[in-house]
């Protein structure tokens, strides 16, 4: 297999690096062999986290990586967990049941939603009579983050805080 160096950015091979040696068979050992390519905080690499289902990129997009479902990062509370959820809204498509979602664009005749009650967002198009929409839903950001533990969460927060800052 050719060499990726100079192929993928660093963060991107790091997570290709992180992947592989997740799958069974791998060894523990050779991956401690080699330092990591890349020069990543902690909390860099949770947030862009390609194997973990939960990650933060798979809904927020940050340094032109991940997926802008979510709106701008613009304040970091304290605890992850208590991002107010305030963007949500609750989607009831005809015949279907009612499911959280953000709101891509909706007009009178297209409503494109985010589908929130799966693991990986799903943007979903719509006919605009087809669909109702109403604000808030039972989505919360907490549930989003319930994979990480309290290490991870600072580790993640400390990340965006600086991020930010920049």
């Amino acid at each position: 297999m050719p060499a990726f160096r100079g192929q993928l950015p660093a963060d991107d091979l790091d997570a290709v690096i992180g992947y592989v040696m997740s799958l069974p068979g791998s060894s523990p050992a050779s991956a401690n062999a080699a330092p990591p390519i890349g020069t990543q905080s902690p909390g860099k690499a949770l947030f862009f986290d390609a194997v973990r289902m939960g990650g933060c990129s798979r809904c927020h997009e940050l340094d032109k990586r991940g997926s802008r479902v979510a709106p701008e990062i613009k304040n970091i509370p304290a605890d992850l967990r208590a991002i107010d959820a305030k963007h949500t809204v609750t989607v009831v498509p005809a015949g279907e049941a009612p499911f959280p979602g953000l709101i891509w664009e909706q007009s009178e005749k297209r409503v494109r939603v985010y589908d929130l009650s799966s693991p990986l967002p799903v943007l979903r198009t719509f006919a605009g009579g087809a669909v109702k929409v109403t604000p808030g839903s039972t989505w919360q950001h907490r549930d989003a983050v319930a994979g990480y533990t309290d290490v991870e969460l600072q580790e993640i927060a400390r990340y965006l805080q600086s991020a930010i800052a920049r």
